[in-house]
């Protein structure tokens, strides 16, 4: 295994990440703080950088979202890619980029010995957390995030890769918890939206859209939140 505090091979290694980047680090101690998992070093590790660089990485993706589509999309529309664009799921997409997950030294491994995607999300945001405190300079910071990463953001947007198919998903959590499986009922229309209700014999919840497809979407996402929130109480 190799130490925390940055032996040359590692530095080498870090040569490769910092030519992906198009940036050079000052301090190869906090860059390797920022891609140590806990089961490594239980005090040299990305845990606090990630608090700060959550923030920072969705502060950058907001900006490039409101920048390039605010006149495109409804508040309501925003916050669904928003909380696509800010997920693990789209996170480690971008790390993808980097081959971050080269660089991360943890002990804690899935399957297959491959890290977790929380895992290589985390040290993603740690990792601007480290070029921030570097520089502090967020404009810096933001022009270099959005230079790497700006076209990968709106083609998600564009392809609509943050739809999420909502009754697959809520059918699917039904039959894993043995759960009847929840009908769809065109309700009528209100303020100019279409009404659909969706449920089962204990729970009922109201979806709204510009058309049935929409609204019964809506109404699954609402009704799946709520069978989630149940499970996790138990």
């Amino acid at each position: 295994m190799r130490c925390w505090d940055c032996g040359q091979e590692r530095q080498k290694d870090f040569k490769k990440l910092e030519e992906r980047l198009g940036y050079q680090f000052k301090n190869k101690s906090l860059l390797s703080k920022a891609l140590t998992h806990k089961s490594v070093n239980l005090h040299h590790n990305y845990e606090k950088l990630e608090f700060m660089g959550d923030s920072l990485v969705n502060l950058f993706i907001v900006r490039i979202l409101y920048e390039n589509f605010w006149k495109t999309f409804s508040l309501h529309e925003l916050a669904e890619i928003k909380k696509y664009l800010i997920s693990t799921r789209f996170l480690i997409e971008l790390a993808g980029f980097l081959n971050l997950s080269e660089f991360i030294e943890s002990k804690k491994r899935i399957s297959d010995g491959f890290l977790s995607d929380k895992i290589v999300a985390d040290c993603f945001e740690a990792l601007w957390c480290v070029i921030f405190l570097e520089t502090k300079d967020i404009n810096f910071c933001f022009d270099l995030f959005k230079n790497l990463f700006e076209k990968y953001i709106k083609n998600a947007v564009v392809s609509q890769k943050y739809r999420q198919d909502y009754k697959t998903l809520l059918l699917r959590f039904c039959k894993e918890k043995n759960i009847p499986v929840p009908f769809y009922r065109l309700a009528g229309l209100e303020g100019g939206l279409v009404v659909v209700e969706c449920g089962n014999h204990a729970i009922r919840e109201k979806g709204y859209g510009k058309n049935e497809k929409s609204a019964q979407q809506d109404c699954a996402r609402k009704l799946l939140s709520i069978l989630q929130n149940q499970s996790h109480q138990k």
